[in-house]
Parts: C-alpha cells; sequence; structure tokens
C-alpha cells in the first residue's frame, strides 16, 4: 500500500470517529408540537414537571436546547428528588407519554420514541421513559436513538390575559353590586 493510500486510511478512520459537532437548537429547530399535547406533557405525579418532545429522535449529548419561556431543563438531581414513589394512587399508574396525545405506543410521526432527558444527562446518562409510570424516577443508559425529548420544569406561571380581565370584572361586578344594595 502507498503512503497515501494509508495517509488516506487513517484519516477516514480518524473522521468517521471523531465525535458529533455540539448545535444549539433554537426552539422552532427542535420542539415537535403535533401531538394532542402540542410536544408538551404534563406529569402526572408532580405538575411542575413536562415532558417536551423532540423533532429529532436521535441525542447528541453535547447539543444544547432553547427552552420555551416558562420552563427550564430539568437536572437529574431534580428529577431524583421529584419523582419518589408515594402513596399508590390509579393516576400514577398512567405512563409519561406511551399511547397518549395521538401516539401509537411509543411512534408518533413514524419514529419510535423512548428517552425523554435532563439537563446534565450527557454526563449522568439520566432519562425518564415514555412507557414508564407517571411515579417512575427515570434509569440511566448512553443510548443516543429513540430520543424523546426534554425533561423541563415550570418556573412561572404564565397568567392568561382572558382569565386576569374575567377575575377583574367579577370582581368590579361585586363592588357595584354591593353599592346599588347600600343606597
Amino acid at each position: 500500500m502507498s503512503l497515501k493510500s494509508l495517509f488516506a486510511a487513517a484519516l477516514l478512520t480518524a473522521l468517521s470517529s471523531a465525535p458529533a459537532q455540539a448545535l444549539h437548537h433554537s426552539l422552532n429547530d427542535w420542539w415537535l408540537t403535533t401531538d394532542s399535547f402540542g410536544g408538551l406533557k404534563q406529569s402526572e405525579y408532580d405538575p411542575t414537571f413536562y415532558f417536551a418532545v423532540s423533532k429529532s429522535t436521535t441525542w447528541n449529548p453535547a447539543d444544547t436546547y432553547e427552552i420555551m419561556p416558562g420552563y427550564r431543563w430539568a437536572t437529574t438531581q431534580e428529577i431524583l428528588d421529584a419523582f419518589v414513589p408515594s402513596v399508590a394512587n390509579s393516576k400514577l399508574y398512567n405512563y409519561n407519554y406511551y399511547s397518549q396525545g395521538g401516539w401509537a405506543g411509543y411512534t408518533w410521526e413514524g419514529h419510535r420514541r423512548y428517552f425523554f432527558r435532563a439537563s446534565d444527562s450527557a454526563a449522568t446518562d439520566h432519562f425518564l421513559h415514555a412507557g414508564q409510570f407517571s411515579f417512575y424516577e427515570g434509569g440511566t443508559s448512553s443510548s443516543t436513538t429513540n430520543f424523546a425529548g426534554l425533561v423541563l420544569i415550570e418556573t412561572a406561571a404564565v397568567p392568561l390575559p382572558g382569565a386576569l380581565g374575567l377575575m377583574l370584572a367579577g370582581l368590579g361586578g361585586l363592588g357595584l353590586a354591593r353599592r346599588k344594595r347600600k343606597s
């Protein structure tokens, strides 16, 4: 074999084993909102946690993701602290996402989706599984396939302007009714 062929083979081997390039994904690039939950399902165990569905089913542990306002990406420790099985409750035996929101088992839009990842899953390999019961604390796997999305925590409830307006109108109406009654 010539020196040129050896160099080409070595270069090809190095390129094929190089780690994937880290990317930052904007919200519109990664978040899949087409299921009946709008791609954001609230946990039935801890209502401050949410499962956000990814368009891609391949996870690159080095990637970062823009998170929608009012939420942040949960850490493994936050998941472990929150998802501690407690008193039996029938709603806790619902799955995180399996066969819900229009999914056919683990499949949505023709792709199987299992693993919802924490912000530090690159170091911990932690995940919450789409097919686990809602109280389960998850597990570990370094698999980069069957990526389902991210585990999020709600940081602040965003008030609905319509609800606020109705509440203020109702309070105003109560005040008017009291004034009329006193007259």
